[in-house]
């Protein structure tokens, strides 16, 4: 077993590039606005684990996440019990950020082991099977201006099937008194019928169906013909290009339609 852990105190001036570490998949860099004098501390945890439970069967986690560490107040407060509850995989009170990425690296590893013997101890599956399991948890900042900031926990299961899966779970804080913020707060001016037209002409931008052709759309999509297209379940969040409305994996459509993204151009009061 493999457990390294790294730590490393985090001071982001929100005018800052915030770049993230590199995984096995695709790293991403995201700016955080100017216009702000505001300042939170975080430390930069990394965990990776693992646990070998045949001859090529093999669990592995890795956990790489930015933990709110600013004296108490109500956004900090706000971004640690988020935080914790997402590493934590349920509602816990508070703790540290070690403790809390430690206890699910150990609960995650457990878990899985055990589902891998059961796998093994088939009667038809050798014991020298080739099984792994990978689970990715990255949480961090992705935007902040004046008002605001979102943070976004990226999850990724590969669970020895043909394919892995991807949740994104973004949120986006009030920085004055660290409240969740609600779609009516950042598009005020929007009626609903509004939002729900933007949303389909960006999902028609998104799979390129021409617009000679809308019902081309539904064609591709897990909706039925005469009804309308679900908004997504995700909360929409705020970015630096807007207000970002996104569809999980198979929300509405198959694997090889990713994770469908509409963006509304966000307009501050």
């Amino acid at each position: 077993m493999t457990n390294i852990l790294y730590r490393y105190p985090v001071v982001l001036t929100l005018a800052v590039f915030l770049t993230c570490c590199t995984s096995r998949r695709a790293s991403t860099t995201e700016v955080l606005d100017s216009s702000s004098p505001f300042q939170l501390a975080f430390d930069s945890i990394t965990i990776s684990d693992s646990a070998v439970v045949g001859p090529m069967a093999v669990a592995y986690i890795d956990i790489r996440c930015l933990f709110p560490s600013s004296p108490s107040s109500p956004v900090v407060d706000s971004l640690t019990l988020w935080t914790t509850r997402i590493l934590a995989d349920t509602i816990v009170p508070p703790t540290t950020a070690v403790e809390t990425a430690r206890k699910r690296a150990s609960i995650q590893l457990s878990s899985d082991s055990s589902e891998i013997r059961s796998i093994l101890s088939y009667a038809e599956r050798p014991a020298d099977s080739r099984i792994v399991y990978q689970r990715d948890i990255d949480i961090r900042p992705i935007y902040a201006d004046s008002s605001y900031i979102t943070l976004q926990a990226t999850i990724y299961d590969y669970t020895a099937g043909a394919h892995g899966s991807t949740t994104l779970l973004p949120q986006t804080f009030n920085l004055a008194d660290g409240t969740r913020v609600s779609l009516s707060a950042l598009l005020p001016t929007l009626s609903a019928d509004a939002i729900s037209d933007s949303i389909h002409k960006g999902l028609m931008r998104y799979f390129e169906v021409p617009e000679d052709n809308p019902q081309r759309l539904r064609e591709l999509l897990f909706v039925d013909r005469d009804a309308p297209i679900p908004m997504p379940q995700t909360q929409p969040y705020l970015t630096s290009e807007g207000v970002v409305f996104l569809y999980q994996q198979y929300e509405i459509g198959p694997y090889a339609a990713g994770m469908p993204k509409v963006t509304i151009k966000y307009n501050p009061k």
